[in-house]
């Protein structure tokens, strides 16, 4: 068993798969990691998307290209295969950070009880600016997203053969966290700098759509009261729309609450 999985899912963004394996190549050498790519049939049309491709399959340990049924089918998918101890999901398009370290990850992780391992994350926005994005206390779930889930190591044995819901479209990752968390699993939060998560994926653009799958979720395991709910979501929207008019505003929102 290795000590890490990661596993990128990818359908026809060419130029984000091609950054995300920048971002992992030079790290892989002589690392005891695998890389497991799950793309959903893309359609390489010009020659360097079939370039791009083609270099995927020369460093992914697995690569896996079939129709699948939306993006948690394709992560299921890609957590049947993993061998890892721990697995992290990095969506295609997004980076790991300059200075994560898969050694200094080991030496970290020896030793410690916990399902699911909290780190750092950046965030890039729309602008190209790359800024902190606070971790959040495990109580904050109650609320929302806590923690970016490509910044979460979760260790193999809790996740099964199909630890996602298939049914949501963006909140997949958050109910998964939340069904670890109210179920008993160990959280550790770590110092580590793990990602740059870019903002411009399906769940930062249309931000009504995740919202309200947070909400479901949100009720479905912490039993807060519609109203409520309804609330806290409207409150989280009006925060993005000022975000998205003032970009600092939601630098210092991301750096500090």
């Amino acid at each position: 068993m290795s000590i890490l999985t990661i596993i990128t899912v990818h359908l026809n963004d060419f130029e984000g798969l091609s950054g995300t394996c920048e971002s992992i190549r030079s790290k892989l050498s002589g690392s005891d990691v695998e890389w497991i790519v799950i793309d959903g049939g893309s359609n390489a049309h010009s020659m360097e998307e079939r370039e791009s491709l083609d270099m995927v399959r020369d460093y992914a340990g697995q690569y896996v290209s079939e129709p699948d049924n939306g993006i948690y089918d394709a992560m299921n998918k890609g957590t049947r295969l993993a061998k890892g101890e721990y697995v992290l999901y990095l969506n295609a398009g997004d980076k790991l950070h300059p200075d994560f370290s898969f050694d200094a990850f080991a030496e970290t992780v020896t030793g410690l009880d916990a399902s699911m391992l909290w780190c750092r994350a950046d965030v890039r926005d729309r602008t190209g600016k790359v800024y902190p994005r606070k971790t959040r206390r495990p109580a904050w779930l109650r609320y929302g997203t806590a923690v970016c889930h490509q910044a979460v190591f979760f260790r193999s044995s809790v996740l099964g053969s199909n630890p996602y819901e298939t049914k949501f479209s963006v909140a997949g990752d958050y109910d998964l966290i939340c069904r670890l968390y109210t179920s008993g699993e160990r959280i550790e939060l770590l110092d580590i700098p793990v990602c740059i998560f870019d903002l411009i994926g399906k769940s930062g653009t249309n931000k009504r759509l995740t919202l309200g799958e947070e909400s479901v979720v949100r009720q479905k395991y912490f039993s807060i009261p519609g109203f409520v709910s309804r609330m806290i979501m409207e409150f989280k929207y009006l925060v993005w729309q000022t975000g998205t008019l003032l970009p600092s505003f939601r630098r210092a929102w991301s750096r500090f609450f």
